[in-house]
């Protein structure tokens, strides 16, 4: 067939059409596709600025605070600091669930209660989408809680804020001291000794609980401790309760102190960094400072307002509010830099042992505390070298006493003459087992003026402990905070021993710059004249 006839054929060019179609619609059929899977920017459009503006405070509760500061605080600039990212991501932690019980330890001035008091309400129910959050807040004065009460109802009250979460809730109460919500959140306002037990809340923020004028009161701290216990247990749901309790530290027992004792996390941001007490927390946290004595917030508070505030409060005031020791870290009466510190495989030569016993108050009372401390008298001082401190019945303390006895074969042990140690003596000096010889020990004056009476033996460099001992640790622990410490049986023993010292030997020299460069030392010498001589041992 020739090629023009195969140019005519009707069969080959219906083919040729057919092929055609199928490549148009395969082609129409592929650009439809991909139009249907490309949204249109036109038809979605972009977010708007309200948008990313409620997107980024729903994520961060810090962003949130950096932008309603100058609701929060019209008339002061924003000055921004690490410390205040810290704070933020705390609150939010709680809030989220990630931290269940937070205590928070920073001083005066660095916008704790801006944050947790007044911002943190109004993000958990606006950005966070949470408006029947329910918040108990208490202070140690119930105008401070209203102040912030009222701050946080304004906040929520501006036209910013309700421009951008004005749809998620009103406000439908708004007493001084309660603020609710239409979702049934709230804010209660109380303060300590206020009205708190009737509320169940999510989270309870206790903000200075204790009134810095009244941190040695103990009616003040046992009304602190009252209100914490009684609001302990005042969730909606008691496996999601949440607490924050911040503020600076005043006292070894104040609210910082008790909870510590139970448990809570607790982040600690002293106004000058300390490496030994570098805080760490389970969010992630670390502080950022490397340099000791570096400041929290050098733009707000640096070496010019440290002097002012050492003027204002004082040495002991400052450690508390600021460093958030109560006790400042050299001690009261005696000083850490008293103390000298052997390695125990380079004690200098030993003469013999003595042995200082604090009794618990009564035989029968379990819950106080005995120590027993042994000391090696040397050329220079005594040390401590071993000892036991606990909370047992009569019968294992004396046998705990015997072991040492047989351990170290004591020339002496000085035992108070007074509440079970009285007792103790008698039973001891009836004991044939017993074989150390008893010095027992009336006080004339009680044990704080003890302690000043034995500062001078830490002062001349006398008294020594063990490196990297836990006894002697817990010893020292003791010592630098007394008499302020809850805890206080190995410090009353060092104390008697020292006076005991004090009364007994003549040490040669003081010791010298560090116990770790002892190179030696004589055998010590003894005062003429009997140990009982010292002590009045009447009945």
């Amino acid at each position: 067939m020739s090629s023009s006839v195969l140019r005519s054929c009707p069969q080959r060019s219906a083919c040729r059409r057919t092929s055609l179609h199928r490549k148009m619609t395969r082609a129409a059929a592929s650009s439809t596709l991909k139009n249907a899977t490309r949204p249109s920017l036109k038809a979605s459009g972009l977010p708007t600025l309200a948008q990313i503006q409620r997107e980024r405070h729903r994520r961060s509760f810090y962003e949130f605070f950096k932008d309603f500061w100058g609701e929060i605080e019209p008339e002061e600039p924003y000055v921004d600091s690490l410390h205040i990212k810290v704070l933020c991501d705390h609150a939010q932690a709680v809030i989220e669930g990630r931290i269940k019980s937070l205590g928070v330890e920073i001083g005066p001035g660095y916008a704790k209660s801006l944050v947790m008091a007044v911002a943190l309400p109004a993000w958990v129910w606006g950005p966070h989408g949470r408006p029947g959050y329910r918040f108990g807040y208490s202070t140690y004065e119930y105008e401070l809680t209203v102040r912030d009460s009222t701050r946080t109802r304004d906040l929520i009250k501006s036209a910013r804020y309700q421009a951008l979460y004005g749809h998620v809730f009103t406000l439908t109460k708004e007493r001084e001291n309660w603020i609710q919500t239409s979702a049934k959140g709230f804010r209660l306002a109380t303060s300590v000794g206020g009205a708190a037990t009737g509320h169940r809340v999510h989270l309870w923020v206790y903000d200075d609980l204790l009134n810095a004028k009244k941190a040695r009161s103990d009616a003040a701290l046992a009304e602190v401790h009252e209100h914490l216990r009684a609001t302990s247990t005042r969730g909606v749901r008691p496996s999601e309760y949440a607490r924050i309790c911040i503020g600076q530290r005043l006292h070894e027992d104040d609210a910082g102190g008790w909870v510590r004792e139970r448990g809570f996390e607790v982040l600690c941001l002293p106004t000058e960094y300390d490496p030994s007490r570098h805080c760490r927390t389970s969010i992630g946290f670390s502080d950022w400072r490397t340099e000791r004595g570096e400041f929290l917030f050098p733009a707000r508070f640096g070496q010019k307002e440290k002097e002012q505030a050492l003027r204002d409060l004082l040495p002991g005031g400052y450690s508390a509010q600021h460093q958030q020791l109560p006790i400042p870290a050299e001690g009261g009466v005696i000083k850490s830099e008293y103390i000298k510190v052997f390695e125990r495989e380079h004690l200098p030569p030993i003469s013999h042992y003595f042995v200082s016993v604090d009794t618990a108050q009564g035989q029968d009372k379990t819950n106080d505390t005995t120590a027993i401390s042994v000391f090696a008298v040397h050329a220079s001082g005594i040390v401590l070298v071993d000892g036991w401190t606990g909370r047992e019945p009569a019968p294992f303390v004396i046998q705990r006493l015997k072991d040492l006895g047989q351990k170290y074969n004591p020339v002496a042990v000085v035992i108070e003459q007074k509440d079970w140690g009285k007792a103790m003596l008698q039973l001891l000096d009836g004991d044939p087992g017993f074989r150390w010889r008893l010095v027992p020990y009336v006080p004339v004056v009680g044990k704080n003026a003890r302690a000043e009476e034995a500062s001078p033996f830490f002062f001349k460099g006398y008294f020594a402990v063990i490196k990297s001992d836990t006894l002697s640790e817990q010893l020292v622990a003791q010592l630098v905070v007394f008499p302020a410490g809850k805890v206080r049986d190995l410090a009353d023993s060092a104390i008697q021993a020292a006076l005991y010292a004090q009364l007994t030997y003549t040490f040669e020299s003081r010791l010298t710059a560090s116990m770790l460069d002892y190179e030696g030392g004589k055998r010590a010498s003894r005062t003429k004249g009997s140990l009982y001589s010292i002590y009045d041992d009447d009945d």
